[in-house]
């Protein structure tokens, strides 16, 4: 039995993830080259942290057998599941000495990219929306995607505001 706070709490963990994800992405394709190169270090800082929150809320995420324990219907989506575990265990959450010394090699085996990403996201957000339905908890998963979405792009342009740069279109 799954319980509608059970739900609501990997809902908000599904949620808070996309918004990483959102940003990251919107950062990605949204800043012009002149002001990422005005200050690297502390643009890679801002992208590494989102990216790496991404892959732990993932990872979390991917983990709770009640929710993402049964195989997707698409096995691209099976294949990133060991890779995204990978990413968190061996070098965003615990520091794999072998895996730094390696990195290209461990990079290459799991590369993994923003739009796969973005897809695994989308499949996810379909299992809970179904868990929902049959469970009838009565949110909107799909409406709280798009909101979730909405609000990182909104929230981004007027933080970026803030420092007198405008966010580009993508």
């Amino acid at each position: 039995m799954i319980s509608k706070i059970d739900f609501e709490n990997i809902v908000s963990v599904y949620l808070f993830t996309l918004r990483q994800h959102t940003l990251l992405g919107l950062l990605h394709s949204g800043v012009k080259k002149e002001v990422y190169e005005s200050n690297i270090v502390v643009w890679n800082i801002l992208l590494l942290s989102l990216e790496f929150g991404s892959i732990q809320g993932l990872a979390n995420l991917l983990e709770n057998k009640k929710y993402f324990g049964k195989k997707f219907r698409t096995p691209e989506f099976d294949n990133m599941k060991p890779k995204i575990l990978k990413w968190r265990n061996e070098y965003t959450s615990h520091l794999n000495l072998s895996v730094l010394r390696n990195f290209e090699d461990f990079r290459k085996r799991n590369q993994i990219n923003g739009l796969q990403v973005l897809r695994l996201i989308v499949a996810m957000g379909r299992r809970l929306d179904a868990f929902n339905r049959s469970y009838a908890f009565g949110m909107n998963v799909e409406e709280l995607f798009n909101q979730a979405k909405r609000e990182a792009y909104e929230d981004l342009k007027v933080w970026i505001r803030c420092f007198g740069i405008e966010l580009g279109q993508s």
